[in-house]
């Protein structure tokens, strides 16, 4: 797999440049859609857009485990090639920190985690070296290395004790990388001193091509997003100048312009779907109620040349989401991507 990651000033906070994997180019900085987007959108339409997609691995894999009604377990895992007609760049999640997720205290091991996704699922196993090769057996063009993600607001112990497990659990799997990019991710929790302390420890772990910055979540305020994005990016700068910097929590709107300001490259983001979902319409100012774009037989926007405004009134889409109708929904988010990728363009545009 070829992978290249340029930028025009990598030591600079904010920077656009390109990344390209097996010649299919994106301009930085950009967005990575998550898997719960693939509700509304498809993965060619994901690509078009200039847009990484998604996908969730856990998911994928659960399909082929044993059940209370089925106890043959499979250990085929479909090739996302099968869906995406090769269009796109495509990353997996990590199924890892799912499954630390489900496990008791007890059940994660140096090694291995063991855990059941409920009280009457069958126990289930899985190494860090397991979590990376099925993201490699799906053929993703960026895998996420296995790591375990606290609460923002989890003691410090707590915090630094998951760091030392994220850098050891992807020493363990790093020989299970292969060409692919792989996505570290680097607690952005807890005080300055730990999370240099954890980056020195992924930095020693391996030399990684692009650092995830986790720990927030949609539900912390934009304010907190800010505070954590404008220490955590130039430790990273100063750390680690030529490697992806990522937001790995999904996004909401102003949590992405506030990521995309602090200097990172990519951000994962549901916005085009939730924005949707809520009858929200996407301009370059901002979210918008679909109401206010009802006028006449008019499209939501004369001069877009989404599906939706070739096709479809606003005034149509509005009865679609009235009824119920997931075509509503659906027009909407395809008018909300392409709107998204007017302002990442815009975005790599200011930076440049």
């Amino acid at each position: 797999m070829n992978v290249k990651v340029s930028f025009d000033d990598p030591h600079s906070l904010h920077r656009s440049g390109q990344l390209t994997i097996n010649g299919q180019t994106l301009d930085l900085p950009n967005v990575i859609l998550s898997p719960a987007c693939l509700d509304l959108l498809t993965f060619s339409e994901i690509g078009h857009a200039n847009m990484i997609t998604a996908v969730d691995t856990f998911k994928l894999w659960q399909l082929g485990q044993p059940t209370a009604r089925h106890s043959r377990q499979s250990t085929m895992l479909p090739a996302i090639s099968e869906l995406t007609a090769n269009v796109g760049i495509v990353m997996t999640t990590d199924p890892f920190q799912v499954a630390v997720n489900y496990a008791k205290p007890r059940g994660v091991k140096s090694d291995i985690v063991r855990f059941r996704t409920n009280e009457k699922a069958p126990l289930q196993s899985l190494t860090p070296e397991q979590a990376v090769a099925m993201q490699r057996a799906l053929g993703a063009d960026i895998i996420s290395m296995p790591q375990q993600v606290p609460d923002y607001f989890a003691p410090k112990d707590l915090i630094d004790a998951a760091s030392e497990r994220t850098a050891a659990w992807g020493a363990q799997a790093l020989g299970q990388v292969g060409s692919q990019m792989a996505i570290w991710g680097w607690q952005g929790a807890g005080l300055k001193r730990s999370r240099q302390a954890a980056l020195d420890g992924l930095i020693k772990a391996a030399d990684p091509q692009a650092i995830a910055i986790s720990g927030l979540f949609q539900s912390e305020p934009v304010a907190e997003s800010r505070r954590l994005l404008t220490e955590a990016v130039p430790m990273l700068r100063d750390s680690l100048p030529t490697a992806l910097r990522v937001s790995s929590a999904t996004a909401n709107f102003d949590q992405l312009v506030t990521a995309w300001q602090a200097g990172v490259d990519l951000v994962m983001t549901d916005c085009p779907t939730e924005l949707a979902r809520s009858g929200q319409v996407l301009t370059t100012d901002g979210p918008q109620p679909l109401s206010d774009f009802v006028n006449g037989q008019n499209p939501i926007d004369t001069d877009c040349q989404c599906p939706a405004c070739r096709a479809y009134s606003a005034k149509g889409i509005a009865m679609m989401l009235a009824l119920g109708q997931v075509n509503g929904r659906r027009l909407l988010a395809l008018h909300n991507l392409t709107v998204l990728g007017q302002l990442a363009h815009h975005q790599a545009l200011i930076t440049n």
